[in-house]
């Protein structure tokens, strides 16, 4: 088994958190990119700053948990730091609390990935396994998520001033991520990637190996100082220590170019933080210019980040480059988000929001670039700067960039001094490189299996979530008023009930585990699912069916925000359930998650059980006579008048949702037509889009055409049906 696949066994079978690492090149990247093809867990990707965000395809850490600025005390309180810029457990919850949005995101995850974590400290970690523990309601380590770390230690170390460190020193014994309290508590396995696929020769490997161990000697420094070469091609590209020195390369070779200076701005659409701009917003460019690729080419693969090229032609629109061995190439304009991660309330998946988007050419000036800058870039050849190498991991980091001995360039000769490398992650590497991780798979998964088990059976944080939501929320809520105090108080009776006959499972659950009697175990869970999901399923649509008529009185859209935590954390355990017999198979390693079908049910049963949900029916004021179907028949009305289901729903303050089910209920008895609801237009459009031969739900026709919203192919389809 290679350390890919090992990886993926802890991720799938574990609940043990994981550090995968590796020299540089060797596919960390890659296994990322590929982790949700691998991995049924659900999960987010989180990294410490702005570009390594865009860069994983995730969100930044500080922003996922809503971080406010400084360090975290892992005990004790900030006010003794009057003057620094200090939070404690305290602040999180009280000053920078998680709105619900953010919890729901959190609560729904098992898996959180945390790229370049080399460039964390320990007390970010900490913070994170605080949050985790509020939002999540668990005094677990990092509230029972298992955490997949990805990162190499030898490149660039995380960041602390000497203020700092004065005062965090009390408490950690160091800064890189593996002193945070709650890893040392929690512990993780360490996974190495061993191939190196950026460097094809050999030598060259085994001496980047030198420098990483701290084992370089004269003759290899001599090797290495032989690249001093006065003779540098015209295209290699300089690596140097500071931005400064990257920017007056840059803007002199600019200048040195005859001919006009094209200016391209940058569009900025929504949030998206000036700090984490991708290019620059004003990128300047001559004709002959030397730029460098910052993004792959998702479509036609004509490029990847890194990729060098020379600027051929310009307009004040387009731009023209030559790549090496290629034709003349139009450089399209590229999009980058600034997203946050939340829970699509139709599907009960996590999504990614889109709060801003960049727009901009995929470029910048490349004639010099900060090493910095360059971790996670290959090159052919490139001119090195290490005279003025200022931390650990930076020369190791340059040098690695190059794909041969042959394409390095150094501007002066190397001293033994710049290849400085981390005294902390060589003696964490030498602690961790001689044990057996495979070793400690098999009993990581049966760990996992009975944990598993016993948690699909613990519901303490759903009934604490809702008691607290109910307490907090009870006078808001107006229930005596508006008459719900009684179901309120029902669905809490009732969740009592269903908790007591969990727990006492539970036990028989740790009883067969212990005793490895298997076959009775699988009959025991699946007699416990036929009792419980149709218990669960009551229990869900009573208080959405709540929720929904709770939503027709006024003023009450942040408590109904806030409801939204309720039927949230009741489903997951209701899917838990649900797919127990085909999950503990899986944990076995008798069978296999398709991970897409995953979604698709958990989004198929979550619609399932809406469309159990009666239309609202509200508790009558005194004196209120409402006429039965009064509310259907305003729409229909409406309809008549000629305006659309969503006009009615803005006039009504009801939901689209709710129109099109009125609209259905229409179509079944015969009072309204198809095409009197839809326009002429519409219908032609979904008629175009419409194959009879596909055996499609709405959800999956809305999948492949987005452009159309479930209700509206749900009314579609029942209008073909008649």
């Amino acid at each position: 088994m290679d350390p890919a696949q090992i990886a993926q066994q802890f991720l799938n079978y574990s609940s043990r958190n994981v550090f995968l690492t590796g020299k540089a090149g060797t596919g960390k990247t890659t296994f990322l990119r590929e982790l949700a093809e691998h991995c049924h867990k659900s999960f987010i990707v989180v990294a410490p700053t702005g570009v390594a965000a865009l860069n994983a395809g995730g969100v930044t850490i500080h922003s996922q948990f809503l971080f406010p600025l400084g360090s975290f005390l892992p005990e004790g309180s900030a006010t003794q730091y009057p003057n620094q810029n200090f939070f404690d457990r305290s602040a999180l919850s009280r000053r920078h609390p998680l709105n619900a949005a953010r919890k729901q995101v959190l609560q729904g995850i098992d898996l959180l990935v945390i790229d370049e974590v080399s460039m964390c400290r320990a007390d970010l970690l900490d913070a994170i396994d605080q949050r985790l523990r509020q939002a999540r309601r668990k005094n677990k380590a990092f509230g029972g998520v298992q955490l997949l770390m990805i990162g190499d230690l030898y490149q660039l170390p995380p960041i602390v001033s000497d203020h700092e460190w004065q005062v965090l020193s009390a408490y950690y014994k160091g800064m890189h991520f593996f002193h945070s309290r709650a890893l040392e508590a929690s512990g993780f396995v360490q996974v190495e990637l061993q191939k190196v696929y950026r460097q094809q020769d050999d030598a060259f490997v085994s001496l980047l190996n030198k420098i990483r161990h701290d084992r370089i000697e004269e003759e290899d420094l001599a090797k290495l100082n032989e690249r001093c070469i006065n003779d540098v091609p015209k295209d290699a590209i300089h690596l140097v220590t500071h931005r400064h020195q990257a920017q007056k390369i840059n803007q002199s070779r600019l200048d040195e170019l005859a001919g006009q200076v094209y200016t391209y701005s940058a569009k900025v659409q929504g949030d998206f933080p000036e700090r984490n701009y991708p290019t620059s917003d004003e990128l300047k460019l001559k004709v002959g210019a030397r730029v460098m690729f910052l993004k792959n080419d998702s479509e036609e693969g004509a490029y990847y980040n890194g990729k060098l090229a020379e600027v051929t032609e310009l307009d004040k629109e387009a731009i023209w480059v030559q790549m090496e061995d290629e034709d003349h190439f139009k450089v399209p304009l590229d999009t980058w988000k600034n997203s946050r991660y939340k829970l699509d309330e139709d599907k009960q998946n996590l999504e990614e929001e889109v709060l801003g988007q960049y727009t901009q050419f995929p470029l910048r000036l490349a004639w010099a670039i900060t090493i910095h800058k360059s971790q996670g870039l290959s090159f052919d050849q490139a001119v090195i700067d290490l005279g003025k190498a200022f931390a650990p991991g930076q020369a190791y980091v340059a040098l690695t960039r190059l794909r041969s001995l042959e394409g390095l360039y150094l501007s002066s000769p190397l001293q033994r001094s710049a290849l400085l490398i981390s005294r902390e992650a060589q003696e964490f590497s030498r602690m961790n490189e001689d044990l057996d991780t495979l070793a400690s798979l098999d009993q990581a998964r049966s760990e996992y299996q009975l944990n598993y088990l016993l948690e699909c059976f613990d519901w303490q944080d759903w009934y604490y979530s809702y008691r607290d939501f109910f307490q907090d929320n009870y006078e808001k809520l107006k229930l005596k008023e508006t008459g719900f105090s009684t179901r309120f108080e029902q669905l809490e009776k009732n969740l009592e009930l269903l908790m007591k006959h969990a727990r006492k499972f539970q036990g028989q659950i740790y009883d067969l585990m212990n005793s490895d009697q298997s076959a009775e175990l699988e009959e025991r869970l699946a007699k416990a699912r036929a009792y419980f999901l149709p218990h669960l399923q009551d229990w869900l649509v009573e208080v959405l069916s709540l929720k929904g008529e709770y939503g027709q009185l006024k003023r009450t859209k942040q408590l109904l925000e806030a409801m939204d935590l309720v039927p949230q954390k009741a489903f997951q355990y209701y899917l838990r359930i649900f797919q127990l017999n085909d999950q503990l198979q899986f944990l076995k390693g008798k069978g296999d998650l398709q991970f897409e079908d995953t979604s698709l049910s958990k989004s198929r049963l979550w619609e399932e059980i809406k469309a159990k949900v009666p239309e609202p029916n509200l508790p009558k004021a005194k004196g209120a006579k409402n006429q039965k179907g009064e509310t259907y028949k305003q729409t229909y009305r409406l309809i008549e008048a000629g305006l659309s289901p969503e006009a009615i729903a803005e006039k009504r303050s009801l939901t689209v949702s709710t129109i099109y089910r009125h609209c259905q209920k229409a179509l079944k008895e015969g009072i309204l037509e198809i095409d009197e609801i839809l326009t002429k237009e519409r219908l032609e459009s979904l008629e175009a889009l419409f194959d009879p031969g596909l055996d499609r739900n709405a959800y999956q026709w809305s999948q492949a055409h987005p452009q159309y919203h479930q209700d509206l192919w749900r009314l579609f389809l029942l209008s073909r049906s008649k």
